[in-house]
């Protein structure tokens, strides 16, 4: 086979440029510039598909990596469409503040405000204002934050969402509320408390400190998505210890642990942490979950390790750039070496 000659330094500039062209030409030019969400690869020809992620998920993510794409390389092709994601995605909101999806062109789904959409909404949000200070974009984030603070069932220590979807009329069981029947609270509560507390640490918004802090609580103390060793919780309750949103989980607690100070929030992520780090390669794959997803790897999941690596060095384990050095290299060296690949 012939050798891939990888350069010794990446050009990352480069590399975003190619991930806005991926990302701008998702949008579906025949619905409202929405970006298509799946692939069909192996189908001659190959097409793509809208899925459940179109609104709040596809374009709070767009926009997002767009934002800090164009930052690193200086590309400003594909701002039509980029306009395009912006506006739809204020669209999606209601009067309640929060982002809603609409109904599917192929799908006839109920809109609702689903959960794990809303991280990537106030994430953009935020990315959005940093860039450009636009007040509108300010006032959509802050009632945004406030809706976040309002839908969520207060206990006396802990905060958490019900159920996976809300709606304008409320939650969709009054039972799910009483009987505290809180669906993975890491994909619904723990992911939020890094966009959380980017908006905080940007604007000095309360309500998403709060929200940070209550969250957190409800992760280390009552959840029981972790367990006492630091294992993921793998039960089907726990979408069987679904690596990304795990992961992801333990970025956002360790920046929140690094922001207010607190060594033992920090100690608590590094003992997850080296738990996972015995379920993943030497080099970043990890499995989708522990059950059904065993075998699958999600992109997501590889940033999330580096991502927490890499605050829990600064934070003192400095140990760790070493591991997070070795995530996206190792496959590149061997690569190099070898010219067979990864097997």
């Amino acid at each position: 086979m012939e050798r891939r000659l990888i350069p010794d330094t990446l050009m990352l500039e480069e590399r975003a440029g190619h991930a806005i062209n991926a990302m701008v030409g998702m949008a579906d030019k025949d619905h409202n510039y929405i970006p298509f969400f799946n692939a069909d690869l192996l189908h001659k020809p190959a097409f793509m598909t809208h899925g459940d992620w179109d609104y709040g998920s596809s374009h709070g993510r767009m926009i997002d990596g767009l934002i800090l794409a164009r930052h690193m390389s200086g590309e400003t092709f594909g701002k039509d469409v980029e306009e395009h994601y912006r506006a739809n995605l204020l669209s999606f909101f209601k009067e309640d503040g929060m982002s809603y999806r609409q109904i599917n062109p192929t799908r006839n789904w109920e809109p609702n405000a689903n959960l794990i959409d809303q991280r990537a909404v106030i994430l953009s949000l935020t990315t959005w204002f940093m860039e450009t200070g636009d007040p509108k974009v300010k006032e959509a984030a802050d009632r945004h934050v406030a809706a976040l603070k309002r839908i969520a069932i207060k206990e006396r220590d802990v905060w958490y969402y019900p159920a996976s979807e809300y709606k304008e009329t409320g939650w969709p069981s009054a039972n799910g509320v009483q009987l505290r029947l809180a669906p993975d609270p890491a994909a619904f509560c723990g992911r939020l408390v890094m966009p959380l507390l980017k908006y905080h640490e940007l604007t000095g918004n309360q309500d998403a400190y709060d929200l940070c802090q209550f969250f957190t609580a409800l992760i280390i103390e009552r959840s029981g998505v972790f367990h006492p060793d630091g294992s993921f919780n793998d039960s089907l309750a726990y979408r069987s210890g679904h690596f990304h949103t795990r992961l992801g989980t333990l970025d956002a607690i360790a920046r929140f642990g690094a922001f207010t100070g607190d060594a033992a929030m920090i100690s608590w992520v590094k003992k997850c942490y080296d738990w996972a780090l015995t379920k993943c390669t030497s080099f970043g794959w990890t499995p989708g979950d522990l059950h059904e997803q065993a075998y699958e790897h999600e992109t997501c999941s590889l940033v999330d390790l580096i991502a927490t690596g890499i605050t829990l060095a600064k934070s003192g384990y400095v140990e760790y750039w070493g591991t997070v050095r070795a995530f996206p290299a190792e496959p590149f060296d061997r690569i190099t070496a070898s010219g067979s690949g990864l097997g």
